[in-house]
């Protein structure tokens, strides 16, 4: 080794043990339903954040979403079958059937609830959505 190179070695700090990972960046819309598409794969968003253009950061394992450069979701990336669902906003969904039904749409609302719940307990859950709807749509009377 040359004189230089021995007087920049104890500059040098040691390697990460963290492996680095390579990211793709993109932009999407968040579309009504709360969810971005990503290489045919769904990832659900906060429903606050319907019909705006998010940032997508793309690895092998995961997908973050940022809007404003603030962090708003995180998902683990999906493989495999096209059109997979990654939805970990469950409070959101709740949320968004609640604004639904507040424009009036209640059979919009048991639509959705009903695609996205396992058909065991949606007769039951139906009725009791029904009644908040009734509540909601019918309190401002």
């Amino acid at each position: 080794m040359n004189s230089s190179a021995t007087k920049k070695l104890p500059l040098l700090a040691p390697l990460s043990a963290a492996r680095y990972e390579l990211a793709e960046w993109k932009q999407a819309t968040v579309q009504f339903n709360y969810h971005i598409s990503v290489d045919g794969m769904l990832y659900s968003i906060p429903y606050e954040y319907i019909g705006k253009k998010v940032d997508v950061r793309i690895t092998g394992t995961v997908i973050e979403v940022f809007y404003n450069q603030n962090r708003i979701a995180s998902h683990r990336r999906l493989y495999g079958r096209k059109n997979q669902y990654s939805t970990v906003h469950e409070v959101s969904r709740i949320r968004q059937s609640v604004l639904v039904s507040r424009t009036g749409s209640a059979s919009l609302l048991m639509r959705i609830v009903t695609s996205f719940m396992n058909t065991s307990i949606v007769w039951e859950l139906s009725r009791f959505v029904w009644c908040i709807c009734d509540a909601i749509c019918c309190s401002g009377r």
